[in-house]
């Protein structure tokens, strides 16, 4: 172990949520007493409003469900992350090295998760290693 902090990564990104939330009770019929619901799964968080539907609206026009899914990773990625939060920082080197892949396919995946805002790269060149993105 290189370092002895906590890295918090979230599941879900936080103004998601926070927007499901504020429509959850801005949107919700208050001229009757009914509960709104929350329901947290292994691959989503629902965001249930009961109440009916405005009259202006239609069953085809949607339904009172907000649902937010979480962003599906790859083994290759978990695998990633998992290193990363361990050590710190990982590199293509030990990207390949933990993957048992080429340079271009560790490449690839880290190419991936920095643009999915999951690593952040630092340095350039031979000194370029990945940590944790903050979010």
């Amino acid at each position: 172990i290189e370092k002895l902090y906590r890295v918090d990564v979230r599941d879900y990104p936080e103004i998601a949520v926070r927007e499901a939330l504020l429509n959850l009770l801005v949107h919700r019929d208050y001229s009757f007493s009914a509960s709104a619901f929350i329901s947290i799964y292994a691959d989503r968080i629902e965001f249930v409003s009961i109440g009916g539907l405005l009259p202006m609206l239609e069953v085809k026009s949607g339904t009172p469900f907000t649902t937010i899914s979480k962003k599906k990773i790859s083994d290759e990625e978990e695998k990633i992350l998992e290193y990363t939060r361990i050590h710190g920082v990982i590199t293509k080197n030990n990207a390949m090295e933990l993957l048992e892949v080429s340079a271009s396919t560790a490449s690839r995946v880290i190419r991936k998760m920095v643009k999915n805002n999951l690593l952040k790269q630092n340095g350039k060149a031979r000194n370029t290693h990945y940590t944790i993105a903050d979010k």
